[in-house]
């Protein structure tokens, strides 16, 4: 996303200062590592070459705390990152971030000459909300801004402003949502707005809103009442007219008869679901009739080949108040076999299972993230890492995942999971396992647990 982002930006003017080891005292090169640790400094201006101190520099390459990022810019307006791998002649994306300019990303070219990063100043844009039947201005409204990163907002009395938009004519595009959440729980939405045509200097416009549409399921009379476990995943996609725009995630439950409700629907979308409960998922749709809504509603991101997460029931948002039966499936049972070097099955070894394309939790709320950011809280990042499943080996050497990992089905040909094995007399084993239905395959330990230090 960072370096799609920067290829519509205007191009930053760019000085790198590297080290990559010292002489030993001898005067020989340092003996070969088995990963050679590299730091790169960045000096970061503003457009008129003065330094920017306080300036938050982070890589989306090298997330990890273990790696010393993020790093902060000081008074000479240099920070130094320290890459943990180096590969000659490689590249590794940042994000230059302070309040008061344009968040700035670019490609650190690791390895080469010092590196500058130029700041530039942001500009913002006021806007307006009606709600439908009213003639003043809609009051505490919120924009979506989507995956956009770097924008903020204020409002005072119904006048939005937005703030730290790149409105350079190679800047990137800014299309947003307005969405007034009610006292009742309703939200109103306005159409995709696109920021670029709207002009800074003239009066802020007024888009109207509509208000969300419900869509309201029950699940097939085959799962068992009550229903145990119920959670509905729920996705808004856009438009093919745009389909850059973000979806919108609700995160409902199911109760115990079976039935719920997906309120605060954006209009003009395409709906799409997946259900899960205790030992049932929903049914993914006839072929035909995904390609058919793939043709309407695009996908922002394309799916994993082997994806099983987008195996979801499709449908349409519905101002009615029919109730749509969702068709069920039992989930697939997975049994992980844990063995030791000589292939005799290990108890109570502890079995780690998550699957690469992982559901959206209660974090991923579209209209929870809508009142952190109003609220001005942090929100959840969306490159956070899911929680793995796990459960222990029984006398056989079996690990039971009677649910099967999230969005495991019992008719998808081939699931990729990410697997550990854990037991203290052993060493731990991970694996990448491309499974085929029904989804059963064998870890092995193959070396000792080393002694604890005395």
């Amino acid at each position: 996303m960072i370096l799609r982002l920067l290829l519509r930006m205007s191009p930053a003017v760019v000085v790198v200062m590297t080290t990559c080891g010292a002489l030993r005292a001898d005067g020989l090169p340092p003996a070969p590592r088995a990963r050679l640790e590299h730091s790169t400094t960045i000096l970061v201006v503003d457009e008129e070459e003065k330094p920017v101190p306080g300036a938050l520099v982070t890589s989306a390459d090298f997330p990890s705390p273990d790696w010393a990022m993020p790093v902060t810019t000081d008074d000479n307006g240099l920070a130094t990152l320290a890459w943990p791998r180096y590969s000659p002649g490689a590249s590794a994306s940042i994000l230059v971030d302070r309040a008061d300019f344009i968040l700035q990303p670019g490609l650190v070219p690791i390895g080469s000459s010092p590196h500058r990063v130029t700041l530039r100043h942001p500009s913002s844009i006021r806007l307006m909300a009606r709600l439908p039947g009213e003639e003043g201005r809609a009051w505490g409204l919120t924009p979506d801004f989507g995956d956009l990163k770097g924008l903020h907002f204020t409002e005072d009395e119904g006048l939005l402003a937005i703030h730290r938009l790149d409105l350079a004519p190679r800047g990137p595009d800014y299309l947003i949502r307005l969405v007034h959440l009610s006292e009742q729980g309703s939200c109103y939405f306005s159409e995709t707005i696109d920021l670029r045509q709207i002009d800074p200097g003239k009066s802020p416009p007024t888009f109207p809103l509509q208000k969300g549409l419900e869509f309201r399921g029950r699940l097939g009379v085959d799962v068992p009442r009550p229903v145990q476990d119920g959670t509905v995943y729920a996705v808004a996609r856009p438009a093919s007219t745009h389909p850059r725009f973000a979806d919108w995630t609700r995160v409902v439950p199911v109760t115990p008869d079976g039935e719920f409700i997906v309120d605060s629907l954006p209009p003009n979308s395409g709906l799409e679901l997946l259900v899960l409960c205790k030992g049932w998922t929903s049914a993914p749709p006839a072929e035909a009739d995904a390609r058919a809504f793939e043709k309407l509603f695009p996908r922002r991101e394309p799916p994993h080949e082997m994806s099983v997460a987008v195996m979801r029931k499709y449908a349409s948002p519905q101002a009615a108040a029919e109730v749509a039966t969702i068709p069920m499936e039992p989930r697939a049972t997975t049994r992980i076999r844990v063995t030791d070097s000589e292939g005799a099955p290990v108890e109570g070894a502890i079995v780690k299972a998550i699957p690469f394309d992982p559901l959206p939790g209660d974090d991923d709320d579209s209209i929870r993230l809508l009142e952190l950011r109003r609220a001005g809280a942090p929100t959840p990042s969306p490159d956070r890492l899911p929680q793995w499943r796990e459960t222990t080996t029984d006398s056989s050497g079996i690990a039971h995942f009677d649910d099967g990992p999230p969005g495991l089905v019992k008719d998808v040909p081939t699931l990729l999971l990410a697997l550990q094995a854990h037991h203290p007399d052993w060493k731990s084993v991970s694996i990448h396992a491309a499974l085929k239905a029904p989804f059963n395959c064998t870890l092995r330990f193959r070396q000792p647990a080393l002694p604890p230090d005395p």
